[in-house]
């Protein structure tokens, strides 16, 4: 099988030369971002050979096929069945597959380590049986084809277990392993022969996962289920399993290729354990079972009884029971109700006062026709459909209150409506701008933007249900939040600055505060826009935004990326106390909290580090050291970070 990465292209014919054929006129690769430089392609017209893929410059340049690339293009000439895509060192790139094509007699595909998105027009091809997507930073499921057998997702970041219940009916093999699911439910797996589960640290529960007669190999290895609930049958069929298992079933590990298992046969259950609630299963009418391993470990499971018997008749104590509750309920209700009316009028007051009595600034037609937000139009909404409910957040500069668009809860931030400058709402266009551009699932998405005049600019961004993550740490102990838990939260705060950083776009002001948090969707970053002026202006207002600035940031000197880097060991700092960084630093003559100013001073120096307690691990302590160099340039590359994290 043959692999393509960006620096290095296997090819049946390697030319070496570099020098570039003259580009077509009508290069249908002409439109993509300058930025991508280099595409792969399988095209004959384009790479004027065979089938042999070639690499292209966006004007149809023939290029040396060592060269770097960042988009697939059409392979719709390419002759073999069979094709895999690795980035090279195992590095997440994103990459451009707007004209990525196949040919129907492609019936194996495999993308390792790059991220993309699939166009809306994209088509499968009409024969493909094999598709693998390995460590590509996914959290939710593209669309795959119906014709797959075998399927893998393996090393992504996957948590949402209902896009697994609608797999292709032909499918066999299936690999979810090393992934983000807290539980699997519901889910009918009666089809599948091999089925990967392995890795998936933060697995606690199974429920309701039906197996047919025809599973061959089951992989649970490095799991620590909680709650395993399952039916008689799939008892049966684990247990007939694990009595089967081979040495090759025991040995194999898992890899990225899922069809390596198919000579197995039994249940791999390396570094496993399984227990299950004897309470919750009793009250589910089920009883506690132990399913043996080969190697003689128990696994206690809860297994439900195929009939339940349900009473036909109350007893007169029931029935009281039953009328005293509802009344109780009924009276909760009320009194539910009458404190969500008062809470809502109070907030309804409040929103009438600051936004409906504050005095609108007003500038010269001169000062506002200098205004850029002619750039906003193609991301204008009709404010009409926004409603504001409360606010959420109180900033330096601006507000954020939840609101509902088209009945969608949204967020959405605003100036402070007092002493706005034009260069602060110049600032605010241009962050709306550059949220425009943007299409990463590690960052707060935009919805669009709203105002009747440039003062009255409103920025309409996805809701995060989870808030933000200084307030998550607060209200939490570090003994509390398990490692395992803060890896996923850092895994993507590292992936959306590695998406930042390949445009060349420096955040400015990574905290906590900015990075935003949800029960589904993960944790994003948001707040990017500040500009250098901001900056500066944020540290004399006291709101602490120093302590997570680089040294360099702080002298006002130039800078890079790594000053994002800089900041980002100082949120591994929150993630291993919890607290913000240096809250521990007192003044050893009194006890007091030592002030910002001397703190500041201490941080330009680079004459002081936060601290990091002795539960956090080595490796997470280590690489916060290396991000918090002084020197920028002794500090690693969000790409270097985002392998230590993965790896």
């Amino acid at each position: 099988m043959a692999i393509f990465s960006p620096s290095v292209l296997v090819a049946l014919t390697v030319a070496t030369s570099t020098a570039a054929l003259p580009s077509s006129t009508t290069c249908p690769y002409s439109t993509l971002p300058r930025a991508l430089e280099a595409i792969i392609v399988a095209d004959v017209k384009q790479c004027q050979r065979n089938v042999t893929p070639c690499i292209l410059s966006l004007d149809c340049a023939r290029l040396s096929d060592g060269t770097p690339w960042l988009a697939i293009g059409s392979f719709m000439d390419f002759g073999e069945t069979h094709r895999t895509f690795e980035a090279d060192d195992d590095i997440i790139t994103p990459i451009n597959v707007d004209y990525m094509a196949f040919s129907d007699i492609m019936s194996s595909l495999s993308f390792a380590f790059f991220n993309f998105s699939l166009p809306r027009n994209f088509t499968w091809p009409s024969k493909l049986a094999q598709l693998n997507f390995t460590g590509n930073g996914l959290s939710a499921m593209p669309h795959v084809p119906h014709t797959l057998n075998t399927l893998s997702f393996h090393g992504n970041l996957l948590k949402n277990y209902t896009e697994l219940q609608t797999l292709p009916p032909p499918l066999e093999a299936l690999d979810i392993g090393g992934n983000a699911y807290k539980e699997l439910l519901h889910l009918n797996f009666s089809n599948l022969t091999t089925l990967h589960l392995h890795n998936n640290y933060l697995l606690t529960r199974l429920e309701n996962i039906t197996f047919g007669n025809q599973l061959r190999y089951l992989d649970l290895s490095n799991l620590a289920l909680a709650n395993w609930i399952m039916d008689f049958e799939t008892f049966k069929i684990l247990g007939n399993l694990l009595n089967t298992t081979t040495n090759n079933a025991t040995k194999n590990t898992g890899t990225r290729n899922i069809s390596s298992s198919s000579s197995s046969v039994g249940v791999m259950t390396k570094n496993t354990t399984i227990s299950s609630n004897a309470t919750e299963c009793q009250l589910r009418s089920g009883q506690i079972q132990t399913l043996t391993s080969s190697q003689g470990n128990p696994y206690t499971v809860c297994v439900i009884n195929e009939i339940i018997i349900i009473q036909s008749a109350l007893s007169t104590g029931a029935i009281i029971g039953i009328v005293c509750g509802a009344i109780a309920l009924a009276t909760a209700i009320g009194v539910a109700v009458f404190i969500v009316m008062r809470k809502r009028q109070k907030e309804w007051e409040e929103m009438t006062q600051t936004y409906g009595m504050s005095a609108t600034p007003t500038w010269s037609s001169g000062e506002e026709n200098a205004l850029t937000i002619q750039d906003l139009a193609l991301v204008k909404l009709d404010e009409t459909d926004l409603v504001l409910q409360k606010k959420l957040g109180h900033g330096a500069f601006a507000d954020v209150w939840l609101a509902s668009f088209h009945g969608k809860s949204v967020a959405v931030k605003m100036l402070h409506r007092s002493n706005v400058s034009i260069k602060q709402l110049q600032s605010f266009i241009d962050e709306i701008k550059l949220m425009s551009s943007f299409d990463c699932q590690y960052i707060v998405k935009l919805v669009g933007a709203t105002w009747a005049r440039p003062s009255d600019l409103k920025c309409i961004m996805e809701y995060m249900n989870g808030g933000d993550l200084r307030d998550y740490l607060a209200r939490t102990r570090p003994a509390d939040v398990t490692w395992m838990d803060k890896y996923a939260h850092i895994h993507n705060i590292v992936e959306g600055l590695v998406y930042l950083h390949s445009l060349g776009v420096i955040h400015r002001d990574l905290k906590s505060r900015n990075i935003l948090l949800d029960s589904t969707k993960g944790t994003k970053l948001t707040d990017f826009g500040i500009s250098k002026e901001d900056l500066q202006e944020t540290m004399t207002m006291g709101v602490g935004t120093f302590r997570w600035m680089a040294p360099e940031v702080i002298q006002d000197l130039h800078y890079t990326v790594s000053a994002d880097m800089y900041s980002f060991g100082m949120v591994l700092s929150e993630f291993a106390t919890h607290h913000v960084p240096y809250d521990d630093l007192k003044n050893p003559v009194n006890g007091q909290p030592v002030p910002d100013s001397a703190i500041m001073i201490k941080v330009a120096s680079g004459t002081i580090k936060p601290t990091f307690n002795s539960e956090c691990p080595k490796w997470i302590v280590d690489l916060a050291m290396q991000c918090l160099s002084v020197n920028p340039d002794e500090r690693p590359t969000a790409n270097q970070v985002s392998h230590v994290v993965r790896t």
